[in-house]
């Protein structure tokens, strides 16, 4: 990747408002639903506390589909649509803090099934981090693995596993993005990572 003043330490690179597409499929290989998706990621305190904020339109694109094609009780529980359609539009809200301290992050938050998460980050190389969100409490019941591999400077990929309690592979999580900003406005900021987040 070329150099950029703006991404002077880890994490700098993710900062910004990011656009682009999701794509869910099953341990098949089979699409099981897809739409658009909007990522938000800002400094509170540079270098020490950044927040992650991710949207999926699932309510608008897909509701229909789901209900039609998902079989597998496993992912009928992840996408929540046993008992009302519109609890579909909890999956796509990861909505955390992250404590950065060198290479390595970990936070709090809500994560994609609208559930209290445990995350943890590394930074393997300048454009490439792992990310891991861990459910916690007594209704736990999935990780989700994220490895985000920047193709360019605005350009991202993103790809993992949902994995249940035992350590199956439920689904397999693709988005890619464009940066369409390195700024986020203050209208947008979250207040949900600074209720959940430990003190520095």
């Amino acid at each position: 990747m070329t150099p950029n003043p703006l991404d002077s330490m880890p994490y700098d690179n993710m900062v910004g408002i990011w656009i682009g597409t999701f794509a869910i499929f099953d341990t098949a290989g089979d699409c099981v639903t897809a739409g658009p998706s909007r990522y938000m990621v800002y400094w509170k305190d540079r270098p020490n506390l950044m927040h992650f904020r991710q949207d999926e339109d699932l309510r608008a694109t897909v509701v229909k589909s789901l209900i039609k094609r998902v079989e597998d009780p496993i992912l009928r529980r992840l996408l929540q649509v046993d008992d009302a359609a519109a609890r579909i539009g909890d999956l796509g809200t990861p909505d955390y803090d992250l404590i950065v301290t060198g290479k390595s992050a970990t936070g709090v938050g809500m994560g994609p099934a609208g559930r209290p998460v445990e995350a943890t980050a590394a930074e393997l190389s300048p454009d490439v981090y792992h990310f891991q969100l861990a459910e916690k409490g007594i209704e736990a019941q999935f990780r989700w693995y994220n490895t985000h591999i920047f193709a360019s400077q605005d350009e991202r990929r993103t790809i993992g596993p949902v994995i249940n309690l035992t350590g199956r592979i439920g689904l397999i999580m693709l988005h890619t993005y464009t940066r369409i900003s390195r700024s986020v406005p203050e209208t947008l900021f979250t207040t949900l990572g600074e209720k959940l987040s430990p003190r520095l």
